[in-house]
């Protein structure tokens, strides 16, 4: 019954905009609004207070009263060149029963650039109107509410060409909890010029509808959970960004957001952790067309918190950050194919509705989509998705040039590099030579094939961080190895060990010294679980590690244990350095049993 409920509500908007698409969605409002007093703002009172006459020129009475328009001229905007600040605000100390027929930003002609704007906070108020920005020259305004509770009473468009922030509660002891109560009105934004937001502290209440169109790939902000709106969004174009608190940054399930071709959604996370989205969405289109080159991805997981280094230049592979996982359990429809950016992994566990459509990762994010939709009609089945690894090999010498190595990258150095940082599933390979190497939960395995890869420097190999050795003989040149000539810190990183082409250890006792620290400083830490003297099983071949092998301070495998030949029981004379006693000892006892027997058959004899 939800699922039919929804696929009709569903139907219903798309009726509606489409009979809507026959007006223009886009025109230039009037100056004011027609047949209303008005309240011009002149700030020529000795304070900034809304209740001092001398701040206004209204068209009736001396400050602002129910239906009255509020006028805000970019020339008598405060001084300072952002409304952010206290001392920019205007302090609105008339009663929050008001009920104002709009808000305007008037003759922008007068600046250019950012040219900042008002900033208004103190008590809330009701709006039967809109909030109106003009455009008669390119000219960033700002208007920044912290004020009380805002009511929508009517209907009502913000057109913005600049930025509207509707932030928390600001009051002469600190910010405070807030709301925008639209009730079961729809407010239509515009957005022409940077974004729209709705900040942290201020929830969203109410049934109505919230829709954006925004150009250029402007955007609406949303700060705050909002548990108890349960009306649903329309993202018409332009991008709907979930900044923070991404659980209820949509509303309630009750309502639904739709994403229309040209249009996006990300969701992000100010807070380490995971969130559990349950709104209803549906996709139809494209994405945001950013131009040659771009991608135009309609669904972006941007959580960037953890390691940052995988930003900025000489990269193979993607950011990713591990420290956020999204999970998306309501009803996903696809009304067209779905392109995903992610920063970090997501889980889609509802419905998958979207037959003949498909979903894909892009080549820009590390994140993988595991999908486990009880119900998916789509093309991609259940599973995972991943961006397709990016694999570069350095051969040329550049023992200065830094390398970042980040999720879905490969880096094969058989030539020289300077400092290298491997991130969390990014590999580097190769028998190349590095300065410092710092693995922060990626993966090394020196060698192209099988060889030892030079550390000029320090090798750092964080918590989670991996080393895979292969052996194939006992030889230089026949196993894996870190040459190391700074210091050595493998602390609680993972240590795996292959055996390659079949190869066996010959011999008990066979080493290989997979880590060759120079000097005599030791090494720092143990591999996770490998304490010093710990046995590592390869298939049935064993081995035991140690952290003061080779000269003192070198990381030793040596061979413990080979298994003989399969049926023979023969391997038990090969076990670790016991072998040569065992064999002794059973010869000795044969030689004792031979000895009684020939007596024995002897006194028979007599």
């Amino acid at each position: 019954m939800k699922k039919q409920l929804f696929r009709l509500k569903r139907l219903f908007i798309a009726a509606s905009l489409a009979a809507s698409a026959l007006v223009p969605m886009f025109t230039l409002a009037p100056l004011v609004s027609a047949g209303t007093n008005q309240c011009t703002w002149t700030g020529g009172g000795a304070d900034n207070n809304w209740s001092t006459a001398a701040n206004w020129t209204c068209s009736v009475g001396t400050v602002p009263d129910t239906g009255y328009d509020l006028i805000f001229p970019m020339a008598n905007a405060p001084s300072s060149a952002s409304p952010i600040y206290p001392e920019s605000h205007l302090l609105n100390d008339l009663p929050s029963t008001n009920t104002y027929a709009g808000i305007w930003m008037t003759d922008n002609s007068t600046c250019s650039g950012d040219s900042g704007g008002y900033g208004i906070y103190g008590n809330g108020f009701q709006l039967s109107g809109d909030i109106i920005y003009s455009k008669t020259n390119d000219c960033t305004q700002r208007l920044e509410l912290r004020v009380g509770d805002i009511i929508l009473t009517a209907d009502s468009t913000f057109d913005v060409y600049g930025s509207l922030s509707m932030g928390s509660h600001l009051t002469g002891t600190g910010e405070n909890p807030t709301s925008f109560n639209i009730g079961a009105h729809n407010l239509n934004i515009i957005q022409d010029k940077l974004f729209s937001s709705i900040g942290s502290n201020r929830e969203i209440v109410g049934t109505g509808t919230i829709s954006l169109t925004a150009y250029n790939h402007n955007s609406l902000w949303l700060f705050s959970g909002s548990p108890s709106f349960d009306g649903d969004i329309d993202i018409i174009s332009g991008e709907l960004a979930a900044m923070s608190n991404p659980a209820t940054a949509l509303g309630s399930s009750v309502g639904q957001t739709f994403i229309r071709d040209g249009a996006m959604l990300s969701f992000s996370n100010d807070a380490v952790g995971n969130a559990v989205i349950s709104e209803n969405i549906t996709f139809q289109g494209l994405g945001i067309p950013l131009g040659p080159g771009y991608f135009s991805e309609k669904l972006k997981i941007d959580a960037q918190n953890g390691s940052p280094f995988c930003t900025g230049s000489n990269i193979v592979g993607h950011p990713y950050f591990p420290s956020n996982t999204f999970t998306l359990n309501g009803i996903l429809t696809l009304e067209s194919d779905l392109s995903m950016l992610l920063h970090n992994d997501i889980n889609i566990t509802g419905d998958l509705i979207g037959s003949g459509f498909t979903l894909n990762v892009v080549d820009v994010g590390g994140g993988t989509a595991n999908i486990t939709s009880s119900t998916n009609t789509t093309n991609t089945p259940n599973g995972l998705l991943q961006a397709p690894l990016e694999s570069v090999v350095y051969s040329d010498s550049l023992p200065s040039a830094q390398l970042k190595v980040c999720s879905r990258g490969e880096a094969t150095i058989t030539g020289s590099r300077g400092d290298v940082y491997v991130g969390y599933d990014g590999t580097l390979k190769g028998d190349g030579t590095v300065g410092l190497l710092s693995v922060q939960g990626g993966t090394v395995e020196p060698g192209a094939d099988i060889g030892t890869m030079t550390v000029n420097n320090n090798l750092e190999m964080e918590t989670g961080s991996t080393l895979n050795i292969e052996l194939q003989g006992t030889a230089a040149g026949e196993f894996d190895q870190l040459d190391v000539t700074g210091t050595v810190d493998i602390t609680d990183s993972i240590l795996n060990v292959a055996l390659s082409n079949g190869y066996t250890p010959a011999n008990i006792g066979d080493s290989y010294t997979i880590i060759n620290n120079d000097g005599t400083d030791a090494v720092t830490g143990t591999f996770n679980g490998l304490a010093e003297g710990a046995e590592i099983s390869v298939g049935a071949v064993k081995f035991t590690i140690s952290y003061v092998g080779g000269d003192g301070n070198d990381v030793v495998l040596t061979t413990a244990y080979i298994p003989g030949p399969p049926g023979t029981g023969f391997d038990v004379f090969k076990q670790s350095y016991l072998a040569p006693a065992v064999i002794i000892a059973v010869a000795l006892i044969g030689l004792v049993y031979s000895s009684k027997r020939t007596q024995s058959l002897r006194k028979t004899q007599k």
